[in-house]
Parts: C-alpha cells; sequence; structure tokens
C-alpha cells in the first residue's frame, strides 16, 4: 500500500491510501464490533492521514504551498535561466507561512535583477529596488549580501538616469568582494555625467581618477579593461563648451549653475599613451570581446586627434557579420567630428592662428569618414552625405565637396541645398561647366523660395563663375 500511495499521481496520493485502508476495515468491521477501542483509534489515523492528504494536494496548486517544493522549483528554474518561473514560485512562497530567510531573500533578489536586465521597465525595476531593500533586513545577512543589494539597487538608478543617485549608492559599497565593482561603477556613472552635464563633472578631475585606476596592476582584467575604454572615451569626446566668467552673486551661491570652465587642452603625449592603449587593446584584453566596438571607436577618433592616419581594416578584430554596422558607427563620429571642425573654422576670423590646424583636424576626419562609409551597409553609405558634403566645403576641400553635392544630387534631383551646395562648390573647385550645370537645374524647379530665385536669377544673368558662399 506505501508503494501505491507512493506511485499514485499529485492530488489523489491521500484518497487512495486512505481509501484502501478504509474499506478493508470495512470489510472486517462486522467480524470485529467486540474491539471498538481499536476502531476508534483506527479512526483517529484515519483523519490524521486524511489531513496529511490535503496538505500534500494542496502543494500541488491548493491554497497552502508546499514550500520545500515552491523554494527547489524557484531554484531549479533560476538554474536554468527561466527567471519568470523562479519569479512566479517565489511569489506564491512568499504568501505562505514559511519565515523569509537569507538564503530566499537572495534568491529573490538575484531572480529579480535577471528580470530587470532582460526587461528593464518600471515594474521590473520597482521588483528589483524591493527586493534589494528587503535582503538587508534578513536574518542573517551578510556584509557581501548587503552589498550585493546596494550595487543591483545603483545599476538600476544609473539605468532610469538618476546618475547622481547611482554614484552615491556605488560609494557605499566596502565589502571586499564588490569592492572593485563598485570603484569600476562610479568610474562608469561619472563618465555618464560628463558626456550629460560636464559642469558637474570637471574632465581633468575625471581623468586624473581614470588614471589612478588605470595603473592598478592589482585589479581584475575585465576591470582594467572597462577603465582604458573609459579613459580613451573621455579624451575622444566633444570638450566642454567654456563660458563666461560666473558674477559675484554665482560665486558666493556655489550651486555651480554658472555653467563650467574652460578646460585645459589635452596633453598630446597623454593622447598619444591612450591611443597606443587602444591600439593594443585585442592582445591586452582578449577576452573583453563586448569592449571591442567602443574601443575601435575610441581609436579612430584618437588617431584623427594625434594626426595619425586609420585604415577600415582595423576592423578585422571583430566578427565580420559586425563589420558593417562598426563601420556605420565610426563613420557617424567622424562625420561629427567634421562638422564640428567646419563649424569652428567658418567662426574664427580669418587672421586667427588656430584657423589651419583646425581646419586639417577636419580635414583628417573627413578623408577616414568617407573611408568607413565605404564599407559600412550599402543603406548606410549616404547618410549624413549632404552635410558632410557642406562640412567638406567649409573646410577649403571643394573636390570633394563636389563628388558628395554631385553624389546627393543624382539621388535627389530636386533637393534645393544639394543643387546649390553642387553650384557653390563647383565655383569654389573652378569647374564652371558644372557651376552652371547646377544653376540651370534649379531653375527648372518649380516654386522656388524667394530668395533662392534671386539668388538664381542673380547669377545666370551674371559672370560665368559666381562667387561662393
Amino acid at each position: 500500500m506505501a508503494l501505491e500511495r507512493a506511485r499514485a499521481p499529485c492530488g489523489t496520493r491521500g484518497a487512495v491510501a486512505v481509501g484502501q485502508r478504509s474499506g478493508s476495515r470495512a470489510r472486517a468491521g462486522p467480524r470485529r464490533r467486540r474491539r471498538a477501542p481499536w476502531r476508534r483509534r483506527g479512526r483517529a489515523r484515519a483523519v490524521s492521514r486524511r489531513r496529511r492528504a490535503r496538505r500534500r494536494d494542496a502543494g500541488c496548486g491548493g491554497a497552502t504551498p508546499d514550500a520545500a517544493a515552491l523554494e527547489g522549483l524557484a531554484r531549479t528554474a533560476f538554474a536554468n535561466g527561466d527567471a519568470a518561473a523562479a519569479r512566479a514560485a517565489l511569489e506564491r512562497l512568499r504568501v505562505g507561512e514559511r519565515a523569509w530567510t537569507r538564503d530566499l531573500a537572495l534568491l529573490d533578489l538575484r531572480t529579480a535583477y535577471a528580470a530587470w536586465h532582460a526587461s528593464p521597465d518600471a515594474a521590473t525595476a520597482a521588483a528589483l529596488a524591493a527586493a534589494a531593500d528587503a535582503l538587508p533586513r534578513a536574518a542573517g545577512a551578510t556584509p557581501d549580501d548587503r552589498a550585493e543589494a546596494a550595487f543591483r539597487r545603483a545599476e538600476a538608478a544609473r539605468q532610469a538616469g538618476d546618475v547622481d543617485a547611482a554614484i552615491a549608492g556605488f560609494a557605499t559599497i566596502d565589502a571586499p568582494a564588490w569592492r572593485v565593482a563598485a570603484l569600476v561603477a562610479v568610474l562608469q556613472a561619472r563618465v555618464v555625467r560628463y558626456a550629460r552635464t560636464p559642469a558637474l563633472e570637471p574632465r581633468d578631475a575625471l581623468l586624473a581618477d581614470l588614471g589612478a585606476a588605470i595603473a592598478r596592476q592589482d585589479w581584475p582584467t575585465d576591470a582594467r579593461a572597462t577603465v582604458v575604454v573609459l579613459d580613451a572615451t573621455v579624451r575622444t569626446a566633444p570638450a566642454p563648451v567654456p563660458v563666461a566668467a560666473p558674477s559675484g552673486a554665482a560665486r558666493a551661491a556655489g550651486d555651480g549653475s554658472a555653467g563650467a570652465a574652460a578646460a585645459l587642452p589635452l596633453d598630446p603625449a597623454a593622447q598619444r599613451a591612450a591611443l597606443e592603449r587602444m591600439r593594443a587593446f585585442p592582445k591586452s584584453f582578449p577576452e573583453a570581446t563586448a569592449l571591442l566596438p567602443a574601443a575601435l571607436r575610441a581609436r579612430v577618433l584618437l588617431e584623427v586627434d594625434t594626426g595619425s592616419a586609420s585604415d577600415p581594416a582595423l576592423l578585422t578584430v571583430v566578427e565580420e557579420g559586425d563589420r558593417p554596422a562598426l563601420a556605420a558607427a565610426i563613420a557617424a563620429d567622424l562625420r561629427g567630428e567634421v562638422l564640428a571642425a567646419s563649424e569652428r573654422v567658418t567662426a574664427l576670423p580669418l587672421s586667427d592662428p588656430s584657423r589651419a590646424a583646425l581646419g586639417e583636424r577636419g580635414r583628417r576626419a573627413l578623408v577616414a569618414a568617407l573611408a568607413f562609409a565605404a564599407v559600412a551597409p550599402q543603406a548606410e553609405r549616404a547618410a549624413g552625405r549632404l552635410d558632410l558634403a557642406h562640412g567638406a566645403l567649409a573646410l577649403g576641400d571643394a573636390a570633394i565637396a563636389v563628388a558628395l553635392f554631385r553624389a546627393e544630387a543624382d539621388a535627389t534631383p530636386k533637393s534645393l541645398r544639394a543643387l546649390r551646395g553642387l553650384a557653390l562648390a563647383a565655383t569654389a573647385a573652378g569647374d564652371v561647366a558644372t557651376a552652371r550645370s547646377a544653376w540651370d537645374r534649379l531653375a527648372t524647379i518649380p516654386d522656388l523660395p524667394p530668395a533662392v530665385r534671386e539668388e538664381v536669377d542673380r547669377v545666370r544673368a551674371g559672370p560665368a563663375v559666381a562667387p561662393a558662399k
């Protein structure tokens, strides 16, 4: 009978066992009327068995879950990567009478983190915050447990955009097992803050702290790889826009509202050292494949900054299928460099001595942008082409500007910007025929804006070559 009860399906084990014993007693009952005390004791045991059966059946879906079974289910689901099933089992366990132990609280935190990491939204973030708050209060929680909870909560804050709260949360972590990860996370959050609000994160102080982290040879390889890329990222980010000196009232307030002071130019030797770290990155950190795209993007920008040549052949260190998209991202970075340089050159007076160096840097970025765009996906090769053409013209490279404007005009024959840009670039290059053809094509477009119509009529009625603008 015990064997039959063990093999019975969930929800029927108790009923089958009790029914068999009850039936045997019913058949033997008439011959055992004189053994009333025995029958009373047997009846009590049968009631006890029925109660145990109901409790077992409840663990298979009843109102009172079997705590051990649910905990096992949660752990198995989490080990198999099914965070949703693990969370569901923990939620059923939470409503039971079992104490919420340190092990359960830690499992709750880790499953909540896995669910949030897979789908970071308001609901999963709230569940992660609740689990992070509960773990330190659990009986028997260790310093490492509290550090893990604080780290995950700070991660959620960083993902939500609250960088200051994330930095404060990471900074509280001092448990040995989490100390390096927390220090690296603080640097990551500070880099984000520098990109968003430079007034709150001075660049030179940030670079000094990153340099100190790079020098830590006792850090794990993955941590050192991260700070090396962070350092290069800061060095290649656009410099903060200088603002006027704060007034006396603003200085007295000391609230930083007056803006960021102009950052000093970066040390050329430090820039070259950062470039060498990026060039050696694939060999120095062969396991850090996830950081390769960021490292290569920073490398190309450092090559532009230091006057070195950039070659799309550097993309061979990433998987072949990932190369076109990475080439498009690098081309976009370089296009931003071209536009920034062209805007600054245009704003500077002709007598400014920095115009030449700035124009040369912009032209290096222009050549590299075209090289990487050529190996980008076909659909993305024309991205930003018109802006790049205007940048080339402003930087004084009329020949490249003509080629880019012509390609854009061929792709969009009625583009006013493309045709006018082609006419001006051809004029700057001394190509009278191309310039005249572009003005004539503009003249055939109906409903031109009055200012453009006036310009077209004036140029076509005047000299063969119009002055560049």
